[in-house]
C-alpha cells in the first residue's frame, strides 16, 4: 500500500430543502488524491474550524458562492471554494478538515472510509486478502458495484428491485391475458374470416402479438412519463429533497421497455395461440 486516505462522512439536517446534508471530513493534503477538483476558490487550511468547501450542486441549490457564510449543524463556516468529485451525493455536500469534523461529531480518531492506493506492481487480490485477514471488521471494496458488500440494505434494495420487476411481469401478464382473452372472444368471427381468406396461423399469431406489443410500448411510454413526474415531485417535496438527484440513463428506459414487452408477451401468447388455432367454420358460426 502506497497511500491510505481516511475519510469521515456524516449527515445533518441543513434546512427544509436539505434534510439530509453530507459532511465529508478530509485532510487538505488528501483532497487531490481523493479526487477533489476545486472549481472556484481554494482549499481550506489545515486544522481550520471555520472554513469549508461546498459541492457545486449544493452551491447551485443553496445559491452560495465563494466568500459566503453557511451554517452547518449549528456551526458557522466561510465557503473558501467550490469543488466537484463527479458523484451526485458528494457534489451535494460540504468538505472540511478531517479533525474538525471528528471534533464536531465527537468521533475522535474515527473514519468512515479508508481509500487505499496500491504500490506499483502490487497484487490487488493479495492485498485485499491480507487486509481481510488482519482486519476482519473491515470490508474491502474495489468498485461502486461492490458497495452492496458493505451495506446489507443496498443488497436488499437491489434484490427487491429485481423481485418487483419479475412480479410486475407476472401480474401484468395475467392482466394482459385477461384483457386479450376478452378481446379474442369479441373478435372470433374476425379471426375466422381471416383464416377463411387464406391467412396462415403464423400470420394470425404475429398479428395478435404485434398488437399486444404496440399496446405494451404505448403503456411503457405513458408509465415512464408518469414516473418522471412522480419522481420529480418526490425530489422537490419529500424528505429526500436535496439528497437525491435525478439521473436518467439509457438502461433505465430500456428496463421499462423490456419489462412492458415481457408483460405483453406473457399475457398475449395464450389468446394469440387460440386465435391462430381457431377453425374458420367454428369461428364463423360464433354469435
Amino acid at each position: 500500500v502506497s497511500r491510505a486516505i481516511g475519510v469521515l462522512v456524516a449527515s445533518v439536517r441543513l434546512n427544509s430543502t436539505y434534510p439530509l446534508f453530507l459532511e465529508i471530513g478530509v485532510n487538505p493534503v488528501d483532497l487531490g488524491p481523493f479526487g477533489v477538483q476545486i472549481l472556484q476558490g481554494h482549499a481550506y487550511q489545515p486544522g481550520t474550524t471555520d472554513q469549508v468547501l461546498l459541492g457545486y450542486q449544493a452551491a447551485d441549490n443553496l445559491h452560495k458562492h465563494v466568500g459566503d457564510k453557511i451554517t452547518i449543524d449549528g456551526h458557522l463556516f466561510t465557503i473558501v471554494g467550490i469543488y466537484s468529485v463527479g458523484q451526485a451525493l458528494g457534489d451535494s455536500g460540504a468538505m472540511m478538515p478531517l479533525g474538525t469534523l471528528q471534533a464536531y461529531q465527537r468521533q475522535s480518531g474515527l473514519v468512515t472510509l479508508i481509500f487505499v492506493q496500491l504500490s506499483a506492481g502490487a497484487d490487488m487480490a493479495q492485498v485485499r486478502g491480507a487486509i481481510t485477514d488482519q482486519l476482519p471488521s473491515l470490508t474491502t471494496i474495489r468498485t461502486a458495484a461492490e458497495f452492496g458488500r458493505a451495506d446489507r440494505s443496498l443488497q436488499l434494495i437491489n434484490a427487491a428491485d429485481e423481485g418487483s420487476r419479475v412480479l410486475a411481469i407476472v401480474v401484468g401478464g395475467l392482466i394482459v391475458m385477461s384483457m386479450m382473452t376478452m378481446a379474442f372472444i369479441e373478435r372470433i368471427r374476425e379471426f375466422g374470416v381471416l383464416s377463411a381468406v387464406g391467412w396462415r396461423r403464423s400470420r394470425v399469431l404475429g398479428m395478435v402479438l404485434g398488437e399486444a406489443g404496440v399496446l405494451g410500448l404505448i403503456g411503457a411510454a405513458v408509465g415512464v412519463g408518469m414516473s418522471v413526474v412522480a419522481v420529480q415531485f418526490l425530489q422537490n417535496s419529500s424528505s429526500l429533497s436535496g439528497f437525491v438527484h435525478l439521473e436518467y440513463t439509457a438502461g433505465t428506459f430500456w428496463r421499462a421497455i423490456y419489462t412492458a414487452l415481457g408483460m405483453t408477451v406473457v399475457g398475449a401468447i395464450y389468446p394469440a395461440l387460440r386465435a391462430a388455432a381457431l377453425a374458420p367454420l367454428e369461428a364463423l358460426r360464433h354469435e
